[in-house]
């Protein structure tokens, strides 16, 4: 199963040179008979973020979880699609994984503000 990106390819909303990385919340969950098989993943995506930095999206928060669920989630900044690919490969099987690109309030009311006006 591939992760799941909410409102479409991540690449659609870095078209523009100026873009800056997107954030993404990530959605994460897993079967509880998996949990130290998720762990010992964690762990080993820790080394490999230690040896190539820019394979994975950078983490911009801690990971959460939901109180007594086996799901939670994590804020990622996201330079490429691949980075995402290679983190849901990471934990394929174990864990599902859905993103959603996030954006400053602030921004998206100043363009919807700027989209009115014309």
């Amino acid at each position: 199963m591939e992760p799941q990106l909410r409102g479409g390819e991540l690449n659609k909303y870095q078209e523009k040179e100026e873009c800056e990385d997107v954030k993404c919340i990530a959605y994460w969950d897993f079967d509880p008979k998996d949990w130290e098989k998720c762990v010992e993943l964690t762990n080993q995506l820790a080394e490999e973020r230690k040896k190539d930095p820019k394979k994975y999206p950078t983490r911009i928060s801690e990971n959460y979880s939901m109180a007594g669920e086996h799901m939670g989630f994590i804020l990622y900044e996201v330079d490429k699609d691949e980075q995402i690919t290679n983190l849901w490969a990471h934990y394929f099987p174990f864990m599902v994984f859905e993103f959603v690109p996030i954006f400053e309030a602030a921004k998206t009311t100043a363009a919807i503000r700027q989209r009115m006006k014309k």
